[in-house]
């Protein structure tokens, strides 16, 4: 059966976007702990990931896929393994785009994005 990100990708008609906000998600994946005792991916080998495959046939549907990561600037392992592990989405046409999540610099966002969105004040600078 496939995970519902497969289901929802098979519905795709336009494009597909996926945005990844968490720095982790299951650390006892048994991929996740093969790579920390330092196992790769076989470049060989990716169609032994089923994302590899649904995003392939999508794709070949001329639907757009594109993932955002989102990751904390002090970059986790898992973060580091799924980094790694990208090359398996790439190979099956999927975008990939990194941006640092930085907490501490919240104030140095520009307000008119907030306003734009929100339709009102700044809620970091309440301009």
């Amino acid at each position: 059966m496939q995970p519902p990100a497969g289901q929802a990708l098979a519905r795709a008609r336009h494009s597909a976007v996926h945005l990844e906000l968490r720095d982790r998600y299951t650390l006892d994946d048994p991929g996740f702990m093969a790579w920390q005792r330092g196992e790769r991916l076989d470049p060989a080998n990716l169609t032994s990931w089923w994302v590899h495959d649904v995003v392939r046939e999508a794709t070949g549907r001329e639907v757009v896929v594109l993932r955002l990561r989102i990751a904390s600037e002090r970059v986790s392992a898992y973060v580091r393994y799924e980094y790694d592990c990208t090359c398996t989405n790439i190979a099956a046409g999927e975008s990939f785009r990194y941006s640092a999540h930085r907490p501490h610099r919240a104030h140095d966002v520009p307000t008119g994005v907030f306003r734009r969105r929100r339709g009102g004040a700044c809620p970091v600078t309440g301009a």
